[in-house]
C-alpha cells in the first residue's frame, strides 16, 4: 500500500458513507491522494480512505508538499503552490523514501495525483475509535474491499 485517498480530507460529505458512495462511481477523474511515507500516514486528522491500486492507476504527477490541488473546466487537477513536479512515480517513490519529513525543503506531507482510480482496499488508521472501526469494516462489507490499517507518521 503506497497511496490513499483519505475521505474528507480532499472533499466534505454528510457521512462516510456518502463518501465512499461517491468516490467509488467517480472513476473517470483525477483524484489527489496522499503517498505513504515509509507505509505510515503523515495526516493525523484522516481515519479513512481508499487504497489505490497503483498498477492500475494511471499515475499523472506527484509533489514532496500539499500541493493543493485545484480542479480546472476539464477536471484536471492543478497544484496552487510552486514545487517540483514528478512525472515518474518510481523515481517519486525513490525520492518520497528518503526524505526527511518535517524539513522546511520537503515540507509535512505530499500530493499524488492519479487518473481513472482503481481502488483496492479501505484504508484505516491503527489509532482510531471503535465507532470509525466498525463503519471501515461495513464499508468493506459492502465494497468487498479488505480493510487496510495505516499507522501515523508523526
Amino acid at each position: 500500500m503506497k497511496f490513499v485517498r483519505w475521505l474528507n480530507a480532499y472533499r466534505r460529505y454528510s457521512t462516510l458513507e456518502e463518501a465512499v458512495g461517491w468516490e467509488l462511481t467517480q472513476s473517470e477523474r483525477q483524484i489527489a491522494t496522499e503517498p505513504l511515507w515509509r507505509s505510515c500516514s503523515m495526516l493525523h486528522s484522516s481515519q479513512i480512505g481508499l487504497v489505490i491500486d497503483h498498477e492500475k492507476s494511471i499515475f499523472v504527477k506527484a509533489w514532496f508538499f500539499d500541493a493543493t490541488t485545484v480542479s480546472d473546466e476539464n477536471g484536471i487537477l492543478r497544484k496552487t503552490k510552486k514545487g517540483r513536479d514528478f512525472r515518474n512515480m518510481n523515481k517519486f517513490l525513490t525520492a518520497w523514501n528518503r526524505k526527511n519529513p518535517g524539513s522546511e525543503r520537503d515540507g509535512w506531507h505530499g500530493e499524488v495525483v492519479f487518473d481513472k482510480p482503481v481502488f483496492s482496499g479501505v484504508a484505516l488508521m491503527v489509532k482510531t475509535t471503535r465507532n470509525v472501526r466498525k463503519i471501515a469494516e461495513e464499508i468493506s462489507v459492502q465494497t468487498g474491499l479488505p480493510v487496510r490499517f495505516v499507522n501515523y507518521a508523526g
